[in-house]
């Protein structure tokens, strides 16, 4: 059913696109959502309390040749939400890199952040998709080019990571 869903701490736009079976361009660019786009740059600056219209999942055809064996492998893939709280002492704000690793290598995400985007807003808020809940995970922080990577939290198992957030769904994707 379409509806309109307020964002909660935990949620992007990413994630509760998954769950719901949708891509996160089929949210972004559906017509109701065009205040949305006016006051966010893309579909990842997306973050509570933004309201977002979700339309329904659209039933679709695929024509296939019925001669063919076709098999399919099935993942379940998680979201990883994180909230840090940040001050800054920087008048001259950089580009933060954090990168996302699993214990074992398969998994590395980044997202790249500019120091202050709100001066009033003491939070980060990061997302991560497509995790693995049989993994451990570490998250770095690199301040500038100049230096080395600091761990703000280091092999931390998926379960307790999703236990900071509730929201998090299961989703299924196709390999």
């Amino acid at each position: 059913m379409a509806k309109k869903h307020k964002l909660v701490p935990g949620e992007c736009l990413r994630c509760l696109a998954r769950s719901r079976g949708l891509t996160p361009g089929k949210i972004w660019d559906h017509p109701e959502n065009a205040d949305l786009r006016a006051n966010r740059k893309g579909p990842d600056d997306v973050r509570p309390p933004d309201k977002v219209f979700i339309p329904e999942v659209e039933p679709g055809d695929t024509d296939a040749a019925s001669e063919k064996k076709n098999s399919f492998k099935i993942r379940a893939t998680y979201c990883i939400a994180v909230r840090l709280v940040y001050e800054s002492t920087d008048d001259n704000p950089e580009d933060d890199t954090f990168t996302l690793k699993s214990d074992d290598g398969a998994y590395k995400q980044e997202k790249k952040l500019t120091d202050d985007q709100d001066k009033n807003d003491q939070y980060l808020d990061l997302h991560f998709t497509d995790a693995l809940s049989d993994r451990k995970y570490t998250l770095t922080v690199q301040r500038s080019a100049n230096t080395e990577p600091e761990a703000l939290f280091d092999k931390v198992p998926y379960e307790q990571l999703a236990a900071l957030s509730p929201t998090a769904k299961n989703v299924d994707k196709s390999d």
